[in-house]
């Protein structure tokens, strides 16, 4: 198992710093509700293009994918506020314009206008209160262009979700938004391109690690029918330990191997 993951490891690191440009065939149809069963799937996509319509995917999967997309940038953005909100406490502890000791976020920023306030002319203390009232309605504003941009950025989603499903009916997306190895890759390129487009990229690194993980399969496969020897009544039974020994594993018979193979799996990490 630790080759495995190692292996798996060492191709996801190839292939970002080579990403292949890879193009699949597009296939009409929903990645499917829950429930629903393939040939039904694949009959209500056929009518639903017949009608000139996209598939739509149910609100769990819209909801996941937003969630995916903003998730680098809430990261991106906290770890900004941290590092100004360091360096602000760094030259500053304490506030010049009330001497009060700058402690958190809210302190930041009644530095800050203070300070706009003191380099737009005014007195930092006597204007404070009609510059905060200024700035409110100004976040105000802010805010509602921001829930706006949110509507159409959520509406984008919904798109891009539904053109996935037509070009990859027989891809899960829930199952491939929860596929970690496929969140480390698309890390930070959702914001500027679409699902399909990442998807495709990430194809060719999937397959490899797909190749990788049969062939180590096959490998052990052929490992246990080697050692196996038709009527063996000489190999080892399995001990009352939690692991076995490669020793052991290698004088077990392919029946043996076989009943044990959970816990030989978890002994493989200790050799």
């Amino acid at each position: 198992m630790e080759n495995e993951i190692k292996d798996n490891a060492e191709v996801t690191k190839d292939a970002n710093n080579n990403p292949a440009e890879v193009s699949a065939d597009a296939s009409a149809g929903n990645a499917g509700q829950a429930g629903s069963s393939a040939p039904a799937k694949n009959s209500e996509n056929k009518e639903v293009e017949l009608k000139g319509q996209k598939p739509q995917q149910d609100s769990a999967t819209n909801k996941a994918f937003q969630n995916m997309r903003k998730e680098h940038e809430r990261a991106l953005k906290e770890a900004q506020r941290q590092e100004r909100l360091k360096t602000i406490k760094e030259m500053h502890p304490t506030n010049p314009y009330n001497n009060k000791p700058i402690e958190d976020e809210y302190d930041v920023q009644e530095f800050l206008l203070m300070r706009r306030i003191e380099q737009e002319g005014g007195d930092p203390l006597n204007d404070y209160s009609a510059y905060l009232k200024k700035e409110n309605k100004s976040r105000q504003a802010e805010q509602k262009s921001a829930e706006e941009q949110k509507r159409a950025n959520d509406e984008k989603v919904t798109n891009d979700l539904a053109d996935f499903a037509q070009k990859y009916a027989d891809v899960d997306v829930k199952e491939l938004l929860a596929d970690e190895t496929f969140r480390a890759f698309a890390d930070g390129k959702l914001e500027t391109r679409s699902l399909s487009e990442v998807y495709e990229q990430f194809l060719p690194i999937k397959n490899m690690i797909d190749e990788k993980r049969k062939r180590i399969e096959q490998e052990a496969t052929d490992l246990a029918n080697k050692k196996a020897s038709p009527g063996s009544l000489s190999s080892p039974q399995p001990n009352a330990e939690e692991f076995f020994t490669k020793e052991q594993v290698l004088k077990m018979s392919a029946d043996d191997i076989k009943k044990n193979f959970d816990k030989i799996r978890k002994s493989q990490e200790r050799w």
